[in-house]
């Protein structure tokens, strides 16, 4: 940008409609102006910072004078300091210091990563200072040639700068100088530091730009008004949300009253800790609570039904939603309706039947038995449900049920009136201050300057508060952040067999990198099958080793229950190393760190009840309801069956190195007379029916197992939960007495409304685990607006910033993984290109396509060969194919907007019956799709006997299921068609990410592309990177109404493209 002609970058989002409207004179947008700073109060003063326009060799810092404009943020006028970084950051990354980012707002709409080339400082004026602004003395431009204009800030009595940025991580051995000036403080220019500089009174500019260029900029007073949230600044839940009819009305009054059509944009640091509890609480509360309020609203709807008796107790109801409820609630219900499960209440009885009020739980049925459909026509305005009575209500009310749908509309009549009622969601003082403080300045994420420059917590509460309120000058030393050393244990033979399980490559730096976390946070980032979830585990136990007791937690039950085993498996691995010279009774063996998997005690107690009756016992999966998240593996029920004595090989026994805390506590209940029969049938010594005959099962499970099960909890050195188990009353106690830290994997996924339920407010040492190139949290509602046209959610976007990409963005410095370690050779080459070109990555010697494992692989390339035009993959790797059905016909479900494709399907499962009948382990094959409605075609389809050799073939799943999760060989149903309905989820690069890169042998992507678009040859420019990088075409798309747009998918073409242009395209006409 030149320095002589001012630019404005317009700000993406629209205005905010928080504060009154600003003048006609206000421009939105950030002006930025190339300048040379000058250290001390004069235009003397010796250079301080500098830019490539005038002054470039008289100092290694960059300068630029910033009027920020920018919609939904607090404007100021300001300058920007840029410190070099050593380039590429590679000797950081080898020094285990790690890799910073910055935010590329040219990408992913505003919200892109990117390696940082410097370090930032941002320093803000507070306005109303007194700024001189005059023509450049001859003697300042012979010093600086070009100068026209000499700014001068002076401040007020009692005015400071706010300084961004400031106390973040540095990092520059290859310039030591500047190390030093940030790192220790060293004088910088004839004697001035930097805390020095920041301190002035008054600051001096020099431009290139003229005076009247720098009156129209540089002048607050034409900067609009100060932005804050509309949102107040109470934003706790209220107390009884947990009842049948919590009070929310606060929050109904709130959002009508802060209703628009525009979008806020997304901010990446406060201002204010009250900014940053209202935007992770509003993005949460918005994304959820108009559908809260419609379905209320839905609940009090009265619509005409009838059932169709199915035998059993079950039954079929029949529901029309007719045009004026979808007009109304038709956004609402096709999110409420991917759950497949509503309640059906009963108010009247068809032809008069007295009214009998009931609720039974139902399922959505998108396909019901082929005896059903041959008597009921169903329109597309109506839903089938599946429902059962409850039991205990058979005799009390006899549903009528009509066996046609004729003899139902023959005297079905309309009900009305409405039904009322509501169904309720479900240290000391002063250093912890000191702690509290800088944790909140961690999630405001602008840097440490008023923390590090203000007096230490030692100087007493009172004092330091009063300093902070009489506006005195920031002191001219800073005290250091805190840093933890995670790997502060005193047995260096543990830590070296722990750090056995890190790659060679990357041992020596993650040592460096756990010895030095900053604040105590760890970040570890890692493309898919690098690994990622065994550094974090190996992290794990080095902070329970150096710490204390860890809670784990993830953003999905999936990604809670990977971790878990991992850290699990590592621990044993670690003890195993470290055991394997000594003799078993020696007391220095390491033991078993006790893991501990956490779900809901109801679940538990079942599952416990369950298994003592049958050993074999599998939560049941029903289609079309939701999964029973309970696993076996480490859970309560499973170690209290293990203490209790069960032989099964299932539950494992204790190990002679489990913990001496489990031992114990074995022992114990061994000695407890009134656990005898508990542990007889545990054991075997007592039947199932005895043991019912012999004790009172309800007592059991509602005061006995419960508490057995707490103390296995309570001797627990690491406990995974998901997010919403640690405010429990079950876990609750725990987190806040036990846990010393927090580890969390897939961060990435994982929004930071649930981090801030695991981290609390007290800085605890944390590590996360994520890719920021995967899933981001899920955001239900974004561009969805009511009947006015306001938007729902405003804060969609702020929704979707992770507290991975957040921490990232701050500054702190991230420990990435280069080695890919589970696809074969070549299986990531084309994803890494797009995503991953940052990191130099290389394939393990475990991923050479010779080894046995790739046996599947070869079988699969054999098969792809059997078609002409396919070239084989290069002499040593494995490439992805594309299958491209050309004429396929794609459904759109109209109730969910879910995409189907029975075509794709049938090809897909064509492709998975052949490989297993040449030989690949039909176990070892997934399908996965974008969409839940074609993984439910799939289902249905391989029922068909032709696929009788996939019976043990795993259950189809859907990307986002599938996260964490991986297998042989991936099978990808696209379920999409071109030109209509166009490549929907698949234009969303971090879903695409996932799809692509589940795969260990092969990879194979049924679909059907615009080959054309794919190749390269037409649509219009679609931009992929920042300015002046790679361009892609778009694809054609047409929308249910014909119009035909372009839409914008980056690296979908890009891989289609790429399998294009190596050969890896099966063409198959679905038609012939």
């Amino acid at each position: 940008m030149s320095s002589s002609t001012p630019s404005w970058a317009s700000a993406p989002s629209p205005a905010a409609a928080t504060s009154p409207a600003p003048p006609a004179q206000h421009k939105f947008g950030v002006w930025y102006n190339n300048c040379v700073v000058l250290g001390g109060s004069s235009p003397s003063g010796p250079v301080f910072a500098s830019s490539k326009t005038i002054g470039a060799q008289m100092s290694k810092i960059r300068a630029t004078a910033v009027s920020s404009r920018c919609m939904h943020t607090n404007p100021f006028l300001g300058f920007t300091l840029n410190f070099p970084l050593p380039q590429g950051q590679t000797v950081n990354e080898e020094a285990g210091f790690g890799v910073r980012y910055r935010l590329n707002r040219q990408v992913e709409g505003g919200q892109g990563l990117a390696q940082a080339e410097e370090h930032s400082l941002c320093v803000k004026f507070p306005r109303g200072q007194t700024v001189t602004i005059e023509e450049a003395a001859p003697s300042l431009v012979t010093r600086l040639p070009g100068a026209r204009s000499l700014v001068t800030v002076r401040f007020n009595d009692g005015a400071q700068v706010k300084v961004d940025g400031f106390g973040m991580p540095f990092k520059n051995q290859e310039d030591p100088d500047v190390e030093g000036w940030i790192n220790r403080n060293e004088p910088i220019v004839e004697g001035i530091t930097l805390l020095d500089f920041l301190a002035q009174r008054t600051f001096c500019f020099v431009f290139v730009a003229s005076p009247s260029t720098m009156a129209k900029e540089w002048d607050d007073t034409r900067l609009p008004p100060p932005f804050s949230y509309p949102y107040g600044s109470e934003h706790d839940w209220p107390s009884d949300a947990e009842s049948r009819n919590p009070d929310l009305s606060r929050y109904a009054n709130l959002l009508a009253d802060t209703k628009s059509p525009e979008m806020f944009r997304p901010a990446f640091s406060y201002d204010d800790d009250n900014s940053h509890v209202a935007v992770v609480t509003q993005s949460a509360v918005q994304d959820e609570f108009w559908l809260y309020q419609a379905a209320r609203s839905i609940e009090r709807s009265s619509v005409r039904a009838y059932l169709a008796d199915n035998g059993q107790g079950w039954y079929y109801a029949i529901l029309p939603l007719p045009k004026a409820f979808m007009d109304k609630y038709g956004d609402a219900w096709r999110r409420l309706a991917k759950d497949n499960e509503v309640y059906l209440d009963f108010e009247e009885q068809i032809e008069g039947v007295e009214p009998n009020p009931q609720s039974w739980l139902c399922t959505i049925v998108g396909h019901p038995e082929q005896d059903f459909r041959a008597n009921h026509s169903v329109l597309d305005h109506e839903v089938i449900l599946q429902c059962r009575q409850p039991f205990a209500d058979r005799e009390k009310f006899v549903p009528k049920t009509f066996s046609t749908r004729a003899a139902a509309n023959a005297s079905q009549k309309r009900s009305e009136g409405n039904r009322n009622g509501n169904s309720g969601y479900s240290a000391q003082e002063t250093q912890q201050q000191d702690q509290m403080d800088l944790h909140r300045a961690v999630m405001r994420g602008q840097g440490f300057y008023d923390w590090m420059t203000r007096p230490a917590a030692n100087v007493g509460l009172i004092q330091a508060r009063a300093s902070a309120s009489i506006n005195e000058p920031p002191t001219r030393t800073a005290r250091p952040p805190p840093v933890v050393n995670f790997l502060a244990i005193r047995d260096q033979a543990y830590i070296d067999a722990l750090l056995e399980e890190v790659l060679p490559v990357d041992r020596a730096p993650f040592r460096e990198y756990m010895v030095n976390r900053f604040l105590g946070i760890g970040i570890v980032t890692a493309a898919p099958g690098f690994g990622k979830t065994t550094l974090i585990a190996v992290a794990g136990l080095a902070m329970e080793a150096s710490i204390g007791h860890v809670l784990a937690s993830g953003p999905s039950n999936v990604a809670v229950d990977n971790l878990a085993l991992r850290l699990d498996r590592t621990s044993r691995s670690v003890c195993a190393r470290y055991n394997q010279d000594k003799a078993q009774d020696d007391p220095t063996r390491a033991r078993h760190r006790l893991v501990v998997r956490g779900y809901t005690p109801d679940l538990e107690k079942d599952a416990f009840f369950k298994l003592l009756e049958n050993r074999d016992y599998v939560p049941p999966v029903s289609p079309g309801k939701r999964k029973n998240p309970w696993t076996l593996q480490l859970s309560l029920a499973c170690w209290l069956l293990v203490l209790l004595g069960c032989p099964q090989e299932r539950f494992g026994g204790l190990h002679p190195d489990d913990s001496e805390a489990l031992h114990g506590l074995q022992a114990g209940f061994n000695r407890r007379l009134s656990l005898r029969n508990l542990c007889a049938v545990a054991t075997g010594a007592l039947t199932w029916a005895e043991f019912r005959a012999a004790e009172d099962i309800g007592n059991l499970h509602e005061n006995v197992i419960g508490g057995l099960m707490k103390e296995i909890l309570d001797i627990a050195n690491i406990v995974a939960i998901t997010p919403a188990k640690a405010p429990s009353l079950s876990y609750g106690g725990w987190v806040r007495r036990i846990a010393k830290c927090v580890l969390i994997d897939e961060a990435a996924n994982m929004h930071r409304s649930d981090v801030g339920c695991l981290w609390g407010n007290c800085l605890n040492p944390i590590f996360f685990g994520g890719d920021q190139n995967q899933l981001p949290p899920t955001v239900l509602t974004g561009m969805e607006k009511d009947s006015d046209g306001n938007l729902y959610n405003r804060l969609a976007d702020d929704g979707a910033i992770s507290p991975l990409s957040f921490l990232m963005l701050s500054g702190l410095p991230v420990f990435r993984l280069r080695t890919q370690l589970r696809m074969a050779n070549g299986l990531f080459d084309w994803v890494a290109e797009v995503l991953y070109s940052e990191v130099n990555f290389t394939y393990a010697p475990s991923c050479a396509i010779d080894r046995p494992e790739f046996e599947a692989g070869h079988i699969l390339e054999r098969q792809v060969r059997k078609f002409p035009d396919v070239r084989p993959s290069p002499a040593g790797k494995f490439l992805p194919i594309f299958v491209h059905c050309e004429g396929t016909k794609v459904e759109v479900d109209k109730r969910t907007g879910s995409k189907k494709c029975r075509d794709q399907v049938e090809v897909a499962l064509n492709i998975a019956t052949d490989l297993v009948s040449e030989g690949v382990d039909p176990t070892k094959i997934t399908l996965l799709s974008p969409y839940a409605a074609n993984v439910e075609l799939v289902r249905r389809v391989r029922k068909l006997p032709r696929y009788a050799n996939l019976v043990a073939m795993v259950d189809a799943s859907t990307v986002d299921a599938f996260q964490g999760q991986e297998n042989d060989i991936i099978i990808v149903v696209m379920a999409t068609s071109f030109p209509y309905p166009g490549p929907g989820f698949t234009t969303d690069f971090r879903r695409l990410n996932v799809l692509l890169t589940r795969q260990r042998c092969g990879l194979v992507v049924v679909g059907d592309v615009d080959i054309k678009a794919a190749g390269g040859n037409n649509g219009p420019r679609a931009g992929w990177g920042g300015r002046g990088g790679r361009r892609e075409h778009a694809f054609l798309v047409v929308s249910p109404n014909g119009e035909r747009q372009w839409k914008s998918a980056p690296m979908l073409q890009h891989i289609h493209a790429s399998m294009i242009r190596n050969g890896r395209v099966v063409r198959l006409n679905v038609r012939d």
